[in-house]
């Protein structure tokens, strides 16, 4: 049985549709959505300023683990996040995502965002 390449990349928070892109230590992560890369900052930042203001109201404390179960809840909340980093220019296109150990070990491959012309 062949397994698409789709299947093989690492989801962000477990999340269908957004897939995560480490470069190392030396640079932000990103993650791609529709075929867009954008920095992980700016989706994760806002979701996270509005999931400590949910626990402010609700009395809770946040957590890491509370916050992935919130992206998962508020996934919808995600995409328009992601639609606006991409319509407001801070997002580049990209052709395909593709596996690379140049970087790292053959154990632990990076994957890679490749900028569409």
């Amino acid at each position: 049985m062949k397994i698409k390449a789709k299947e093989r990349w690492p989801r962000w928070m477990g999340i269908r549709g957004f897939y995560f892109v480490y470069h190392g230590s030396w640079s932000d992560p990103e993650i791609v959505w529709h075929n867009h890369a954008m920095n992980i900052h700016d989706v994760e930042d806002p979701m996270w300023d509005v999931y400590v203001e949910t626990c402010k109201e609700e009395g809770r404390t946040p957590t890491d683990e509370g916050f992935v179960q919130f992206c998962k809840d508020e996934v919808e909340q995600m995409r328009e996040y992601a639609q606006m980093t991409i319509d407001c220019g801070h997002a580049y296109r990209v052709k395909r995502l593709r596996w690379t150990s140049l970087l790292f070990s053959r154990d632990s491959p990076a994957l890679i965002a490749v900028p569409a012309k």
